[in-house]
């Protein structure tokens, strides 16, 4: 059975896939495959799927669309009272407009920007939950909150993975993060693609040593 290094971020969607990919890359450079495997995974890629996500996550999101332009000035004006009011009926439908255009600039940024940096592979389609895996050895997530939940998921286990933030586990530094580019353009998500380029490597050579 293979040891699996897995990489975790909100919805197994931007951020923990990339990872995975340049994981994979890695450990066939440095011929550990054998023993090796890398994965990624959501920490709420199941309460995503089932349209249950926090309603912190989805006001988040709508901020994000707002700065964007996404909305109409009558649709900002509902939004606002919406909030206001806390009618969760209407934030959820602006959430879902805003979430997909996002997902569309997301995968168009996929296809545009891996290539520039040498990332080849094919990105699953499945999100998947992140859950409490015996052969997993370790666990890096993207942030602080993703790291948060995956502590919560291995708690009521009996494993024991090394749990971190990937950034914080490759330099040291507590508040070092991937942020979270969903929604912020296609600079934002070349920025969080660099960042896993430097750390991923790096992460996997400190676990494998």
């Amino acid at each position: 059975m293979k040891e699996i290094i897995e990489f975790t971020c909100t919805g197994n969607q931007g951020r923990s896939p990339i990872a995975e990919l340049i994981a994979r890359d890695h450990l066939h450079k440095i011929d550990a495959v054998e023993r090796y495997e890398a994965a990624s995974s959501g920490s709420l890629a199941e309460k995503i799927r089932l349209d249950n996500v926090p309603i912190g996550f989805r006001l988040k999101v709508i901020a994000v669309a707002k700065e964007r332009g996404v909305y109409t000035p009558i649709e900002l004006q509902d939004i606002n009272k919406a909030i206001k009011e806390g009618n969760d009926t209407a934030i959820v439908h602006y959430f879902k407009k805003a979430e997909y255009q996002f997902i569309q600039e997301e995968m168009k940024d996929r296809v545009d920007v891996l290539p520039m940096f040498g990332i080849e592979g094919i990105i699953k389609e499945k999100k998947e939950q992140t859950i409490a895996k015996p052969d997993t050895i370790a666990v890096l997530s993207m942030a602080n909150t993703n790291n948060n939940q995956v502590q919560e998921i291995y708690a009521s286990s009996q494993y024991n993975p090394l749990i971190d933030v990937l950034s914080r586990y490759v330099t040291g530094d507590n508040k070092a993060e991937i942020p979270n580019s969903f929604g912020l353009g296609r600079k934002a998500y070349i920025a969080a693609v660099e960042k896993l380029m430097d750390y991923v490597p790096k992460a996997v050579d400190k676990l494998v040593k």
